[in-house]
């Protein structure tokens, strides 16, 4: 109960972020907005902290998957800029279950609304930072043969993440990046005992991904 409600408070304070920074920005000179899409070739992966060793449990490697999303930025004077970008990700692993041949796409639908923050070192180079507040959809299994569509109640459907990137503009239209993402609310929490039935482990499981973007601005 306590992270929900931990989880809650960041949601609303990010949201009112997002309010303020858009009710300010709209009374600013709209010329200074920059605002488009972007896409992003992701390689996620599902981690988790305190896993014990010598055990028989699932095996997770990183999966190959996407992003799309919109955009919206203002620079400011100087070298900070702030951007938003709803959308839509796929987060997930490939795993390997215990005692069973190949592995299996596992995969987290979510929608996404990174905040950043734009340090710009030069007109074309600068560094983006800031939270991401997401929302997951369902999650979907896939294997050679079938796709299985459904819901984890065990799984925190709203998680908090932060974000770094450096990104590259290459001309007016059209900017280049690479971004390191990692989870600081856990999806889930497991439990492992001996074989006396004694606690040994309480594994925490988070989503972290790296994202190669092209953001282009109409």
């Amino acid at each position: 109960m306590y992270v929900i409600f931990e989880l809650n408070m960041k949601t609303k304070t990010i949201w009112i972020t997002c309010g303020l920074f858009l009710f300010t920005g709209f009374r600013l000179n709209a010329q200074e907005f920059k605002y488009g899409f972007l896409v992003g070739y992701d390689i996620t992966k599902i981690s988790f902290t305190d896993m014990p060793d010598n055990q028989n449990y699932t095996k997770y490697y990183p999966m190959i998957s996407f992003n799309v999303n919109g955009f919206i930025g203002y620079k400011c004077s100087g070298i900070v800029g702030l951007s938003l970008e709803p959308g839509f990700i796929r987060k997930g692993s490939m795993i390997k279950l215990p005692f069973q041949e190949g592995k299996i796409s596992h995969q987290r639908q979510y929608l996404q609304m990174p905040v950043l923050v734009d340090l710009y070192f030069t007109n074309q180079l600068f560094l983006s930072v800031g939270p991401e507040i997401a929302y997951m959809l369902n999650t979907r299994t896939k294997t050679k043969n079938e796709t299985a569509v459904f819901n984890e109640p065990s799984i925190n459907h709203f998680e908090l993440s932060g974000i770094i990137g450096l990104n590259y503009k290459i001309n007016e239209k059209v900017d280049v990046g690479f971004r390191y993402n990692h989870g600081l609310t856990y999806t889930r929490e497991f439990m492992y005992t001996n074989d006396l039935g004694l606690l040994i482990s309480k594994p925490k499981e988070f989503n972290l991904y790296f994202q190669l973007i092209v953001r282009y601005k109409i």
